[in-house]
């Protein structure tokens, strides 16, 4: 009897087709599996982020200032004479420097603490009968008097007055020891700061913590005076004028009186929070 070879064949490869089909699912279901479960050091590191609390702060701004009587003093002043020529006026006006100088010298004032910033040289004109005409000329010298103690100021104001041809302009002041006096007040504007934090934080029902982080805000230095050797004279002065005061002296004509002003500084400060 012939057998049937043909369906035989037919059948295995039927049988090896789904055998191979299965395969090849469970090796795809295998690679999904594996690709979709995390290594359990990715899985620690997503696991702590997500539990991780967001750190909370608070931001307040805070100024304070303290007062302090100016301990030193710049003078302005201008020389301008006048001649019938150019070189006339130059010579009237470096005539009158000289004076100045000599005058301030008498003072205890050096002469390094003169400072001529300018010079200037021009015609006068009359414009009478609307023609011009040149009827002489005018020299003008810019000087400040720089370092100067209050003491030293006004000694030194009259002495100005009588250099002919000149005249005051202005006066500025100025605090030795501005920066000691500035940390002070930046002291007292952290201390503000902190008052502040502490209200808001009780108000939003937490707890202030540490300081996060602190900036100084824009310091005008209007007041500031640098020089050391200022400083030294401005000390030495204070403490002659003291010594006066103590012995019941004064200078009932001394015309320049600053009062006090006031060195401000203003901080941002922000605290960690605490439930």
């Amino acid at each position: 009897m012939k057998k049937n070879t043909t369906n035989q064949v037919t059948y295995g490869k039927a049988a090896l087709g789904a055998a191979l089909a299965g395969l090849a699912l469970v090796a795809t279901m295998g690679i999904a599996t594996l690709a979709s479960t995390p290594s359990p050091a990715l899985a620690s590191e997503v696991q702590a982020g997500s539990t991780q609390a967001v750190q909370r702060t608070i931001q307040v701004s805070a100024s304070d200032s303290v007062k302090v009587l100016p301990d030193m003093a710049e003078l302005s002043l201008t020389i301008c004479p006048q001649g019938a020529t150019a070189q006339e006026a130059q010579a009237q006006a470096a005539s009158e420097l000289d004076a100045l100088k000599a005058a301030l010298a008498a003072l205890g004032i050096d002469e390094k603490n003169i400072v001529a910033s300018q010079v200037n040289i021009y015609a006068r004109y009359d414009w009478s009968d609307y023609v011009e005409k040149i009827v002489g000329y005018q020299a003008s010298i810019d000087i400040t008097l720089k370092e100067l103690t209050i003491d030293q100021a006004n000694s030194a104001i009259p002495a100005i007055a009588g250099i002919e041809d000149t005249t005051l302009d202005g006066t500025r002041f100025y605090v030795s020891t501005y920066d000691e006096r500035y940390q002070e007040a930046l002291v007292s504007a952290l201390q503000v700061a902190q008052a502040k934090a502490q209200v808001l934080a009780q108000a939003a029902g937490a707890q202030l913590g540490a300081v996060a982080n602190v900036c100084e805000n824009y310091d005008s230095q209007e007041y500031r005076y640098s020089s050391v050797q200022a400083k030294s004279e401005a000390a030495t002065m204070a403490v002659t004028e003291d010594a006066a005061a103590d012995a019941g002296a004064g200078n009932s004509s001394d015309m320049l009186n600053p009062g006090e002003i006031e060195i401000k500084a203003s901080i941002s400060v922000t605290y960690e929070l605490a439930s």
